[in-house]
């Protein structure tokens, strides 16, 4: 089977809302090999990234990253599942 390289999906999630990114299609299969967690603000914040099977309640077992820090107007980028954190050049 041929793969296909695309974004699976953006977000600008308002603060302590859970929100769903992307939803595998039935009858498929789904490899997420980047994850860039951009903060455009002014402070620092946390951030967190689960991943969650169909149809189950968020549990604290799913994430990825609970609370995790990101300076202001920094990018943290995920890529084979080793966190990577950058800094703007206009930081």
């Amino acid at each position: 089977m041929p793969q296909t390289h695309k974004v699976l999906g953006q977000s600008n999630p308002s603060a302590t809302t859970l929100t769903t990114l992307y939803t595998v299609p039935a009858a498929t299969q789904t490899i997420c090999s980047s994850l860039a967690i951009c903060n455009t603000g002014s402070t620092a914040t946390t951030y967190r990234v689960a991943v969650r099977p169909a149809g189950a309640a968020i549990a604290t077992s799913q994430y990825l990253a609970y609370d995790a820090a990101i300076d202001r107007k920094s990018t943290r980028l995920n890529s084979s599942h080793e966190w990577i954190s950058r800094m703007p050049s206009s930081a």
